[in-house]
C-alpha cells in the first residue's frame, strides 16, 4: 500500500512539474527568427510562429506553460529569483504585452491574448549572438491567488555558416584566362534567411558580407613578381555577361553574386600565382571571420586532344575543320579530351619551328608541315592531307597557339587513323 501511495505521489509530482515548467531551446545548427516573429509556447511542445512559416525546426519546446485565467490582474517576472518586471493587466484589443525586457544580452518580448489563454508568444528582440541560459519564472496574480510557472530559454553561440550556401573551405584553384576583362572567381550564394535576429544596437547592419576591393598577387614560382589585383563584385546580367555593382552592403541587396577579380595586363599566362589573403569576410557583432583568403591561378594554356578517322570518301587535300566535325562526309571524330577556346585572332599559329601571324580577321597564310598543309580562316584552323595514303595508323600532329607575347594559349594534338 505504501509503494502504490509513493508512486502516485512521483507521477503527481511529474505531471506537477510538466506543466509548471517549460524549456525553449534555440538551436545554433538552424536561422533564429527575431522582431516581428512570434513564437508560439501552448499545451503542445511543438514549435510554430504566429505570422510565419518555414522555420519550425529551429527550437526545441519541452514542457507546457501555465495558462491564463479571464481574471488576471498582474504578470511579473524574475530572474534568477530577482523581479525584472511587474506589470498590471490592460488589455489593448484583446492583447497583453510586455515589451523589450533585458535578460542580459537577450531581450524578449511576451505577449498574452484575452481569446486564446491558453498560449504565451515569445518574441526575440534582441540578441547579442553569445551562447546563454535564462531562467525564469512567470508569475500571475489573480484575485486572491498567484500562479506561476518556470521558464528556461537557452540561446546559442552564433552560427554564420547557416546563412552561407556556397563552399568557402577548399581553397579556389583557377585557370587564368585569355582576354577577358573578369576571371570569374566564385559564385557567392546566401540562404534566403531574416537576418533582423542579428541586428542590435552595438551592431545596426548586423551580419555582413566585407569584400575586399584590393589584394596582392604573388608568383608561385619565386620569381619576385608581385602585383595588386582588384576584386569585383558582380551579377550575371545575361548568360555569361556580368555586370559590375557596388561593394556597400552586398547582403543587404542580392541574396547570389559572383567575385570577379580584374589581373594585372602584365602577368605571364603561363605561370601560376597565388593570393594569400583576406578576400571575403563575414562580420558580425564586431567579429571577423575569413570566408574566402587564398586563391592559386593556374597557367591559361588549354590542351585539347582530338583523334580523327579518314574514312574512303576522304578526298586528298579536302579541308578538315578542327573545330566541327558535325554532317562531314570523308573523316569524323574518333574521340576527344578538352574544348578550343574559340575563334583565333590577333594571335600566332606554331607547327614546329614555323610560326604564322593571325590578323584582327582570324586570317593567317599557310602552312606546310610534311604531308599536311594548315591554315586559319575566319578564327578557325583548317587542315589538307594531300596524301592520306602515307599516313600510318596514329600519326600525331601538334600546333600552339600564342598571344602577342608569346605567351603559350592553347595547344592541339591530333591523331590520324585510316578505316579500314
Amino acid at each position: 500500500m505504501k509503494k502504490k501511495i509513493f508512486m502516485m505521489f512521483f507521477i503527481f509530482l511529474n505531471l506537477f512539474a510538466e506543466e509548471n515548467f517549460l524549456k525553449v531551446n534555440y538551436k545554433a545548427n538552424e536561422p533564429l527568427l527575431g522582431k516581428g516573429h512570434y513564437l508560439i509556447l501552448s499545451d503542445v511542445p511543438v514549435a510554430t510562429y504566429a505570422n510565419t512559416i518555414g522555420y519550425f525546426s529551429n527550437v526545441d519546446i519541452q514542457g507546457k506553460v501555465t495558462p491564463i485565467q479571464k481574471d488576471l490582474e498582474t504578470v511579473t517576472i524574475k530572474k534568477d529569483g530577482e523581479i525584472i518586471v511587474r506589470k498590471d493587466v490592460k488589455w489593448e484589443q484583446y492583447i497583453f504585452e510586455l515589451e523589450d525586457i533585458d535578460l542580459g544580452g537577450t531581450k524578449v518580448n511576451f505577449r498574452w491574448k484575452s481569446l486564446n489563454r491558453q498560449r504565451i508568444e515569445l518574441m526575440i528582440s534582441e540578441w547579442n549572438l553569445v551562447k546563454n541560459d535564462y531562467k525564469l519564472e512567470i508569475e500571475y496574480q489573480y484575485p486572491g491567488k498567484t500562479e506561476a510557472f518556470n521558464l528556461n530559454i537557452s540561446m546559442p553561440e552564433f552560427n554564420p555558416d547557416i546563412y552561407l550556401d556556397f563552399d568557402y573551405k577548399a581553397p579556389i584553384l583557377k585557370k587564368q584566362e585569355y582576354g577577358k576583362r573578369y576571371l570569374i572567381l566564385k559564385k557567392v550564394i546566401m540562404n534566403d534567411y531574416d537576418l533582423e535576429i542579428t541586428k542590435n544596437r552595438v551592431n545596426s547592419n548586423g551580419l555582413q558580407l566585407d569584400l575586399k576591393s584590393e589584394v596582392v598577387i604573388k608568383g608561385v614560382e619565386d620569381d619576385g613578381y608581385e602585383g595588386i589585383v582588384k576584386v569585383v563584385p558582380l551579377i550575371e546580367s545575361y548568360p555569361n555577361i556580368y555586370t559590375e555593382i557596388s561593394n556597400e552592403n552586398i547582403i543587404d541587396e542580392y541574396k547570389e553574386f559572383y567575385i570577379g577579380l580584374e589581373l594585372p595586363t602584365d602577368l605571364n599566362l603561363n605561370l601560376s600565382y597565388k593570393i594569400e589573403e583576406e578576400i571575403l569576410n563575414l562580420s558580425y557583432n564586431r567579429i571577423r571571420r575569413r570566408i574566402l583568403q587564398k586563391v592559386i591561378l593556374l597557367p591559361a594554356n588549354n590542351e585539347v586532344t582530338k583523334k580523327v578517322a579518314l574514312d574512303k570518301w576522304y578526298i586528298p587535300g579536302q579541308k578538315i575543320y578542327i573545330d566541327d566535325f558535325k554532317n562531314t562526309r570523308g573523316y569524323y571524330l574518333l574521340e576527344h579530351k578538352g574544348e578550343l577556346t574559340g575563334k583565333y585572332s590577333n594571335f600566332k599559329i606554331k607547327v614546329g619551328e614555323v610560326e604564322e601571324e593571325i590578323d584582327i580577321f582570324g586570317e593567317s597564310e599557310e602552312i606546310h608541315s610534311k604531308f599536311i598543309r594548315m591554315k586559319v580562316e575566319d578564327g578557325r584552323v583548317s587542315i589538307c592531307i594531300d596524301r592520306p595514303n602515307e599516313l600510318t595508323q596514329g600519326t600525331k600532329f601538334e600546333y600552339n597557339i600564342l598571344d602577342e607575347k608569346d605567351n603559350l594559349i592553347e595547344v592541339v594534338n591530333l591523331e590520324f587513323y585510316i578505316e579500314n
